[in-house]
């Protein structure tokens, strides 16, 4: 376990190639190691390594599922577009505690999904628990759109660009929104 501690610590330095090495060594030493295991995950899927991530994590929550873990794994499933697994992973998350980032991922693959509906309760009840999280209201200018409300849609993109100037995919969401409504939103 000192092995899997030092691997957390490494990974919340953003030092993942060296995190993952620990996490190595102590599966070597004990290969259902859950904390070697769920920070290799972690790593695995900061690296963009998704295949390896849902493995590392599906081993990780085995038996005793821990809601961290189990919304890593729908974060690296999202991205495998695996999109039913995903949303059940954060839905047994959410069944342990409310949790703002497992209601924004199981949003965004409900939306991906083409459940706009769903994605915006779960959009919803994101925002009441971190209302400054950028991405979730650019995901729930998204929803908006696709249920042809356009006005709501660029008003949610326009809050995440307040949040996060920066965020492409709102700016983008709100230009399509503006063009859908034939200019009448300025």
């Amino acid at each position: 376990p000192v092995l899997a501690v030092r691997a957390e610590a490494l990974r919340l330095q953003g030092c993942l190639r060296e995190a993952i090495l620990d996490c190595d060594e102590a599966l070597g030493l004990e290969r259902a190691c859950r904390g070697a295991l769920g920070t290799r995950g972690r790593c695995q899927l900061e690296l963009g390594k998704f295949q390896q991530a849902v493995a590392d994590l599906g081993r990780a929550v085995e038996g005793a599922p821990a809601a961290p873990l189990l919304v890593a794994r729908a974060e690296a499933r999202v991205h495998l577009r695996e999109f039913e697994e995903a949303v059940a992973d954060c839905s047994a998350a959410l069944a342990e505690a409310e949790d703002a980032l497992a209601f924004a991922v199981r949003a965004e693959a409900q939306l991906l999904a083409g459940r706009p509906r769903e994605c915006l309760a779960d959009c919803e009840r994101a925002l009441a628990l971190e209302p400054s999280d950028a991405y979730t209201w650019a995901v729930r200018g998204q929803a908006s759109l696709l249920e042809s409300r356009c006005a709501e849609a660029v008003r949610h993109c326009e809050r995440a660009l307040e949040l996060c100037p920066q965020l492409e995919i709102a700016g983008t969401v709100r230009a399509r929104a503006r063009a859908q409504a034939g200019g009448a939103l300025a």
